[in-house]
């Protein structure tokens, strides 16, 4: 579940970790095929979206499950929500074990995950009382519109240093 539009605008989340009753399961990323609506992809309660942007999600979650990956990992670190990484490939296994060191979220052992499995990994990091303040952090020391700015201010240092 997630969170999102601009990390700082985000209203307060509601109840225990403040996640809706609903859940929503997100496939294909880019190019998505068409997908009718709980087209059986998806079990009762579970709505299954074919594309939905970080921001339209994040907003209204309390924790993020991915797949480990460096963008999804800065934009819960954005929105300043607990996540859950389950690997797949490649650098997402050094991703996720780098996400679990900073303190906002954990990377289970590899284990077939069944729904209440999934719930018994994601109790801790919805209720650690370190991790969510790990994650506020994160969410005060990231300002997700300001690195067109801070590059841009980097380059003019350099021309100016460079005279």
């Amino acid at each position: 579940m997630m969170r999102g539009g601009p990390a700082r605008d985000n209203p307060p989340r509601p109840g225990c970790g403040g996640h809706p009753r609903s859940r929503i399961a997100v496939g294909a990323r880019y190019h998505p095929p068409p997908v009718r609506r709980n087209a059986g992809l998806a079990p009762a309660g579970v709505e299954h979206l074919a594309y939905a942007s970080f921001g339209s999600l994040f907003g209204r979650s309390a924790a993020v499950v991915h797949h480990g990956g460096i963008g999804t990992i800065a934009h819960a670190l954005a929105a300043g929500l607990p996540q859950m990484a389950l690997p797949i490939v490649g650098e997402q296994f050094d991703l996720a074990y780098r996400m679990e060191r900073l303190g906002v979220g954990r990377m289970p052992t590899a284990q077939q995950l069944s729904g209440p499995r999934l719930e018994k990994h994601l109790r801790p990091p919805l209720s650690s009382r370190r991790i969510l303040a790990c994650c506020r952090q994160c969410r005060e020391r990231i300002d997700p519109g300001s690195g067109a700015k801070t590059a841009a201010d980097s380059v003019e240092e350099v021309l100016r240093a460079r005279g």
